[in-house]
């Protein structure tokens, strides 16, 4: 599913001269073509607001067979091997970020990069990786984007604490769920933990757009659980209309448990490299 970026005229300077305004105008006409899986437009603004509109049209297309994107991806390079440096640094930092008086807090905050190597880390390596390439001849990436790429991880591991208590899971990433190894209690604490010491890194980048980007996803992170934990159904209309209401259901809390962190924090990326 294509998340889409719609960037303000002062985002789309940044983008302009980089390799990603093509991706983005591609996506775009995409979209206006209704060819591409509908999906919720986040729209950054100058605003102290950022409108979110969901488009319907459930009957589009996907622009490419799954045949096509495999042959585009012969030979391309490894994303990961391209912030692989950025990537091993990672959970160190964010560690140093989780450093508390209390052992039994910080243990369980830390549970995760500690006992499993912090992850597949894909949101990171999603902000780095547009940090790196709208960054352009400079190649490099800024500590405030590296602070983000930290930030998002950390935002996405409190998730996964609350999730596995909400689930009651027993296991996450081959290694006993933290609500197992430290209690329901401490688990749900544990991950307000994380959450705070992520918002109080986050204020510190001194972005208030980027701020907002970030606690919006937070909201959306606790809409899509509910969603998940309490679906609807409708007995009304025909089983057409039952269908589609309930893909348009099952996009959208996808788009609030998954794709709105990885999103806005690219997004979030992309206004700190202005």
């Amino acid at each position: 599913m294509l998340l889409h970026l719609r960037l303000t005229t002062r985002l789309e300077r940044i983008v302009r001269n980089s390799a990603i305004s093509r991706l983005v105008s591609s996506s775009n006409s995409a979209h206006s073509a209704k060819h591409a899986i509908d999906c919720p437009l986040i729209i950054p603004s100058e605003s102290t607001t950022l409108p979110m509109t969901w488009e319907m049209g459930l009957d589009g297309h996907p622009r490419y067979t799954l045949e096509e994107l495999r042959a585009q991806c012969v030979g391309a390079a490894d994303p990961f091997l391209l912030v692989e440096d950025d990537i091993k640094s990672l959970s160190g930092g964010i560690k140093e970020l989780l450093l508390s008086d209390h052992p039994v807090l910080e243990a369980c905050a830390k549970y995760f990069f500690d006992t499993a190597g912090g992850g597949k880390q894909i949101r990171p390596t999603m902000v780095l990786l547009i940090s790196k390439a709208l960054n352009g001849d400079s190649g490099g990436i800024s500590p405030s984007q590296k602070r983000l790429a930290e930030i998002t991880e950390m935002i996405h591991t409190a998730s996964l604490f609350h999730d596995d208590v909400i689930d009651k899971a027993t296991s996450r990433r081959n290694v006993a769920s933290v609500n197992q190894v430290f209690g329901n209690k401490v688990a749900i604490l544990g991950g307000d933990f994380l959450l705070s010491r992520a918002s109080v890194a986050l204020a510190r980048l001194r972005n208030h757009e980027v701020v907002e980007l970030l606690s919006t996803v937070i909201e959306h992170l606790v809409k899509g659980e509910i969603m998940q934990m309490k679906p609807t159904s409708s007995s009304d209309g025909s089983n057409k209309a039952k269908n589609t209401a309930a893909l348009e259901f099952y996009l959208k809390k996808n788009f609030y448990k998954t794709a709105s962190l990885m999103g806005n924090s690219c997004l979030a990326a992309a206004v700190l490299g202005a």
